[in-house]
């Protein structure tokens, strides 16, 4: 196994990844040796991994304000609100769609319904 400490831990910033990616260079045959949190555990690294690269870096400014008010206000059932990358896919799909009109119906704190609204063209309505 080669030694991914020194490089890629620099670009990625973070010794869990590192660990995470030392982790999948085993052979899938290898993986009965780890147990059910473990495997549970690498997913969410992948998770946490895929937002920061790709997800967090694309999130409008107000989005990324209204989620950390949101995880600040009330924490753990922030969870209730629209993940990051979930809100850019239905952003993406309003796009495609060319849609002119959206109906949002049960609000949290609003994330989904703002980033509708920032998907959609100026004369659209909510």
């Amino acid at each position: 196994m080669d030694d991914l400490s020194a490089p890629k831990s620099k670009i990625l910033k973070s010794p869990a990844l590192a660990q995470v990616i030392k982790f999948t260079h085993f052979h899938a045959s290898n993986y009965y040796r780890y147990s059910r949190n473990q495997l549970i555990n690498l997913k969410l690294f992948y998770k946490q991994y895929i937002l920061e690269t790709s997800a967090y870096p694309k999130e409008h400014e107000q989005l990324k304000q209204l989620r950390e008010t949101t995880v600040q206000k009330y924490g753990f059932k922030s969870l209730m609100s629209v993940a990051v990358d979930e809100a850019q896919f239905l952003s993406v799909l309003l796009k495609i769609m060319k849609a002119q009109k959206t109906l949002e119906i049960g609000v949290f704190t609003g994330y989904s319904l703002l980033s509708t609204a920032l998907a959609l063209p100026p004369h659209a309505k909510v």
